[in-house]
Order: structure tokens, then C-alpha cells, then sequence
């Protein structure tokens, strides 16, 4: 009878993890084609055979060095400056790898930030680090200096979506407007700190980073997202009392779009359980439905090993 019971916990406890194993497997099993879209590459050079940045328009306070970075402002008071694809982003899902660096020769203050931005208007200067307000579209904003109290620490990356009829708040550091955050010291790095932000149409924009010597590491996941179609890929700056060098260095993109088949681990190299933002994971959902289905299996085995001790006449019975 032991032997027996022995075999129907082991059954059981087997059926069980090979159920959730399928069911997860299910919802990872997502393929991501990827096509690389050379347009929106940056990177030293800069500069064609004839001279020209053939793909992008830059102005305002930014200078190019050839051999090295983009300077959209320079460590100096009262600048502003941008550079924008000339072409615009595909509507359906891309994925974006840049690297940049922030930072100052000295002194304690510094600001104000500088974004990555996917709008459907390009090559506006404005107040928000450098692009303008009421803008329809995505920025990935990097905040350097607080205009007002907060229950976080800067620097900060935050992520902001508007529909173009909602203005910035930039007296409280966009609070009013931040769909997702996250806090890491990406200021004054002796290498360049690289960002990805990769966008998939009516399901969801996720933005990770990686520090030098680094593996990748979740910075935020905005769920259930379509923006609009027709971006254009901007990066911008602005100093004002306080000032950094806000430097680019290089920018590659891919189309993304959804298949039938891969690893959703594939999709997402390094990925942990992200953040997201306003509404609950769907790893988290499917976890505790099978720890919950666990518990029932569970349950289920303990009760028929009772009644067949019981049938059998009780422990002097084994």
C-alpha cells in the first residue's frame, strides 16, 4: 500500500510541473524577426565621403566630432541643442541601442538633462531638455537636476507618452506625466552607459540599460502601448543655470515585429521579470495560477491517500 501511495504523490507531483512547464513554455514562445534599419545608424564617423549627415539633421548648440561623439550642448550655461532622423520610425515595432555619456568637469551642480525621443514632429527646440512642449509621441528623458522635492534620488531615467494636448510638468520633474522610472548613476562614467528601448505595437515599450562591464538590467516596462504612427527619432539636451556635457555616441535600430515561434528569452536577452506599468505582469498572473493549481493537485493526492488508508484498516494495514 506504501509503495502505491509512493507512486500516486510521484505521478501527481510530475503531472503537475510538466502542466506548468507547458503552459509557461506557451507564453514564452514568442518570436521577434528583427531587420536592421541602417537609417538610423550613428556612429564615428558621423560624416559621409561627401561631407553630409545624409540621414539626419542636427542644429542649435550641437556640435559633431567626427572622430568621437555628438555634443548636443557643452558643459555651458543656457544651451540647447537636438539632432533628428529625417525618416521616420516603422509603426509597427523597432528596438533602439544607444550609448551617451553625461557629465561636468567639476562642481556640485549640474543639469539639466538631455532625451531620446520617437514624435510625430522633429528639429522644434524647446524647454523639455532641448525638444518642445505638447509633443505627440515617446521620450525616454534623462533628468539630472531636481526642481523640486522627491521621494527618489537623482539622476533618473523616466519615460513619458503624450497624446500632444497634455503639457509637460516640468516644474515637478514630470511627475504628472512619468508612465515609468528607474534610478541608476549614469552621470560622470569613465565608459558609456547604453540603453535599449524596444517597442512592440498594442502590447508593450520596455527599456532596459547597461553599464559598463555590465549585464543588462531592467529599467522600466510600459504595458498595453500604441503610439502613434509616423515618429522621429530625436536626441536633445539643455543646460541652464547648471550645466553637464551631453554627449552621443553611437545609435542602431531594428524593426521588430511578432511571430509564431522562438524564446521569449531570446527576445529579450538577459531580461529578468520587468516592471510593469499599469497593469499586472502576465509572468506574475501565470505563476501564482499554478503555484494555486499546485496547491489544489496537492490537496487532491493527500485526500485520496486518506481514503484509501482508511479503506484498508489503518496504519497497521502497511
Amino acid at each position: 500500500m506504501l509503495h502505491k501511495l509512493t507512486k500516486a504523490v510521484v505521478a501527481a507531483a510530475l503531472a503537475t510541473a510538466a502542466l506548468c512547464g507547458v503552459a509557461q513554455g506557451a507564453y514564452r514562445r514568442i518570436k521577434a524577426d528583427t531587420t536592421p534599419l541602417r537609417q538610423f545608424e550613428l556612429e564615428p564617423p558621423f560624416i559621409d565621403a561627401g561631407m553630409q549627415m545624409r540621414n539626419w539633421d542636427f542644429g542649435g548648440d550641437t556640435i559633431v566630432n567626427t572622430n568621437s561623439y555628438i555634443r548636443l550642448t557643452p558643459d555651458l550655461t543656457s544651451r540647447k541643442g537636438y539632432i533628428w532622423s529625417r525618416q521616420t520610425l516603422p509603426n509597427d515595432g523597432w528596438e533602439l541601442e544607444f550609448s551617451f555619456n553625461v557629465g561636468t568637469k567639476g562642481g556640485y551642480l549640474y543639469g539639466d538633462g538631455m532625451a531620446m525621443w520617437a514624435t510625430t514632429e522633429r528639429a522644434t527646440p524647446g524647454p523639455i531638455y532641448g525638444n518642445k512642449d505638447f509633443f505627440k509621441g515617446f521620450g525616454l528623458v534623462f533628468d539630472t537636476y531636481a526642481n523640486s522635492p522627491h521621494d527618489f534620488t537623482f539622476p533618473i531615467v523616466q519615460g513619458v507618452i503624450s497624446d500632444g494636448s497634455t503639457p509637460y510638468d516640468y516644474a515637478h520633474d514630470g511627475d504628472a506625466n512619468r508612465a515609468g522610472k528607474c534610478n541608476f548613476f549614469y552621470r560622470n562614467q569613465d565608459h558609456p552607459t547604453v540603453m535599449r528601448v524596444t517597442y512592440i505595437k498594442e502590447n508593450f515599450l520596455h527599456v532596459q540599460y547597461k553599464l559598463f562591464n555590465k549585464d543588462w538590467a531592467d529599467c522600466f516596462t510600459i504595458s498595453n502601448v500604441t503610439l502613434p504612427k509616423g515618429l522621429y527619432l530625436g536626441f536633445t539636451a539643455l543646460t541652464g543655470q547648471v550645466t553637464d556635457d551631453h554627449d552621443l555616441y553611437t545609435v542602431f535600430a531594428s524593426e521588430k515585429h511578432l511571430g509564431k515561434s522562438s524564446d521569449f528569452n531570446h527576445y529579450f536577452p538577459g531580461m529578468s521579470t520587468p516592471t510593469i506599468m499599469n497593469s499586472p505582469t502576465p509572468s506574475n498572473f501565470v505563476g501564482t495560477f499554478f503555484k494555486l493549481l499546485l496547491g489544489a493537485i496537492f490537496l487532491g493526492v493527500l485526500y485520496v491517500a486518506y481514503r484509501m488508508f482508511s479503506s484498508n484498516g489503518g496504519a497497521n494495514r502497511f
